[in-house]
């Protein structure tokens, strides 16, 4: 007590560093809890041996935890303390209080949130540069990370058997790893489009890709074959949606039964007699499902329903492929023969 009468300005100075030690805790944790795996892996396969501190502080990771959480609880219950000792010997046991709440917010500002958002925003250069005292910090404490991983192992069991085998990484840190893994690596540019593609795939519906029913070319069962065949000639569309007069779906023309019926009889042809049923699809299914749907029924269209049932669109196959592996094309595209 007659130090800190006589001397505040040492005291004052212990508390900034364990506020620093708080911000160190509080920073560490945070990146090694976002850090990306993978990429540290790739960083560790060329040697940088910071990537392979944090690969093995990942790797035990409920120990680092414990660690942390030991260190971070001591040097709070220290600020805490010593604001009150540094309190008490300047303004008396009156200031307690005020000191309390001071003290609160500040480990809250500067030793939890700021330290927290700035480690989370550069997390893997963050977990890095504190491997390495973390490391040493597990090798001190192991006894006691020991003895509460052991301990928190038995409290949370109960909880852990229903996500033991969960997915762990989402969607946005597997683009992320994709962003990051250079041609170095192995991974080109398109490769990793192709990823990012495969990765949004299962998140569309049929409705956002699909081609507007206002848009879409179709036939109507009043014409006559000879329209039908300059119709054909001039597109690259194996088949049409088929409508009456009224704009209803009747069916969907085969174009190539068309011109296999043409070809035997060369008369005008009966559409029925070479119309397939349409399938209908909701709008709102998932065009990886759709895909398996129409391989499952070998079906090349889907008619698309919106909301009420109405037709909203069509959707091809070639449509879906195309949101996963870029535009297609073929000799229809670029001026060839139609089949």
């Amino acid at each position: 007590m007659v130090f800190v009468d006589d001397s505040p300005a040492g005291s004052i100075i212990l508390f900034l560093l364990l506020i620093l030690c708080s911000a160190y805790f509080s920073g560490t944790e945070i990146s090694f809890a976002s850090v990306n795996r993978i990429h540290m892996m790739s960083r560790a396969s060329k040697g940088i041996k910071s990537a392979k501190r944090v690969l093995y502080i990942l790797d035990n990771f409920d120990e680092a935890l414990s660690v942390l959480l030991i260190g971070n609880n001591i040097v709070n219950i220290g600020c805490a303390t010593l604001a009150t000792v540094i309190a008490t010997g300047i303004w008396g046991n009156k200031a307690v209080s005020v000191v309390t709440v001071i003290t609160t917010v500040v480990i809250f500002i500067f030793g939890e949130m700021l330290p927290k958002s700035f480690a989370h925003s550069c997390n893997e250069r963050f977990a890095e540069m504190s491997s390495g005292l973390l490391l040493f910090l597990m090798r001190v404490l192991k006894p006691l990370s020991i003895a509460f991983t052991a301990l928190s192992s038995v409290v949370s069991k109960p909880f852990r058997k229903h996500t033991e085998n969960q997915v762990t990484m989402t969607e946005d840190e597997l683009n992320d790893i994709v962003e990051n893994i250079s041609e170095e690596d192995g991974f080109d540019q398109d490769k990793g489009e192709l990823v990012k593609s495969a990765l949004h795939f299962s998140n569309l519906t049929a409705l956002e890709i699909m081609v507007e029913w206002d848009g879409v070319e179709k036939i109507c069962t009043a014409s006559k074959t000879p329209q039908i065949l300059e119709t054909v000639k001039n597109s690259v569309h194996p088949r049409f949606p088929e409508v009456d007069r009224n704009g209803n779906l009747k069916g969907i023309l085969n174009i190539r039964k068309f011109l296999s019926a043409y070809g035997k009889s060369n008369q005008n042809i009966i559409l029925a007699s070479v119309m397939d049923y349409p399938y209908f699809v909701n709008g709102d299914a998932p065009i990886d499902e759709v895909l398996t749907e129409l391989s499952n029924h070998r079906r090349n269209m889907a008619i698309v329903r919106g909301e009420g049932g109405k037709i909203a669109g069509i959707l091809t196959v070639e449509d879906i492929l195309e949101e996963l592996v870029g535009e297609i094309y073929d000799e229809n595209d670029v001026g060839g023969v139609d089949e």
